[in-house]
């Protein structure tokens, strides 16, 4: 068993047995293996026909030297399986960074799929909705729209983020190179477009309007928000200036050092007019570059 990335892989040689007769048990200190295999040999003497029974099971245990989110190890092979037998649903795939191999013990875990019918998409989800309730135990949920897709995001008991996103059959399809197939039909992939730059460098200005405002009426607090919606305006831009992720700060931690290095001195250490002062003018400084 070996630690990667803060996932646990581990290797089990099991001679004689397919994958059917494994049973593979994650629980939060320890991962049990069991195989078990029934034996049927016949064999014949003249008119007589011996048939002899066996078994052969194999129990293993392998603890963990830190706990392991359950969750994680079971909801993603669960909601696939139970996706599968689900009529309504034509086809499946696993989004984000699992998708890319590049999950860790912090990611979420992201799943898509298409509705057969249009019609049917909220029955669908309302379905799954009790489901994620009832067998997983989610604490709470939120929609997001966009488009076609409706994105419901769960919450779970451990604190595991859990993305479902269901969309009409003819809209099913990759919106991102993160998009691995499970099963059915996805079409013609159509990658989203990183956000207009024009609406960036508007939305830009508008909050350095606002933190200048909001320094010169004391009203600090609002002043320290305007600032950080200006600097997140212009890490945006500098992410689409070099083909990174511009959204939510995708990009913001693989920009250059010296990128990164003009808006250092832009993080707002005390709520007074001076230091707010100063970090609205480094702010200013790399929006401008």
């Amino acid at each position: 068993m070996d630690e990667k990335d803060g996932a646990y892989e581990m290797q089990v040689t099991l001679p004689g047995f397919e994958a059917k007769d494994v049973e593979v048990t994650a629980m939060a200190t320890e991962v049990i293996v069991y195989a078990a295999a029934k034996e049927e040999k016949k064999t014949q003497k003249g008119n007589v026909l011996w048939t002899k029974f066996g078994s052969n099971d194999v129990y293993r245990r392998f603890e963990v030297p830190n706990p392991i989110n359950v969750d994680r190890v079971t909801a993603t092979p669960d909601l696939l399986e139970h996706a599968a037998k689900d009529q309504r649903i034509n086809g499946a795939a696993i989004t984000g960074s699992a998708a890319a191999s590049r999950e860790d013990r912090w990611s979420d875990i992201d799943l898509a799929f298409g509705v057969r019918d249009a019609g049917e998409l909220l029955n669908v989800l309302s379905d799954w909705t009790v489901r994620m309730y009832g067998q997983h135990l989610a604490l709470h949920h939120l929609d997001v729209n966009s488009g076609a897709w409706i994105y419901r995001v769960f919450l779970l008991p451990s604190t595991l983020q859990v993305d479902l996103a269901f969309v009409p059959a003819a809209e099913f399809r990759a919106l991102a190179p993160t998009f691995r197939l499970m099963f059915g039909e996805a079409n013609e992939p159509q990658y989203v477009k990183p956000p207009p730059t024009g609406t960036i460098i508007g939305f830009g200005w508008l909050y350095a309007l606002h933190a200048r405002s909001c320094i010169a009426r004391r009203n600090y607090w609002q002043a320290e928000y305007m600032i950080s919606g200006m600097r997140d305006n212009a890490l945006a831009l500098a992410c689409i200036r070099h083909s990174l992720p511009a959204v939510h700060g995708g990009g913001v931690d693989l920009l250059p050092t010296e990128v990164l290095a003009q808006f250092e001195g832009s993080l707002v250490r005390e709520l007074d007019a001076a230091e707010l002062s100063r970090c609205f003018r480094a702010v200013m400084h790399g929006l401008l570059r």
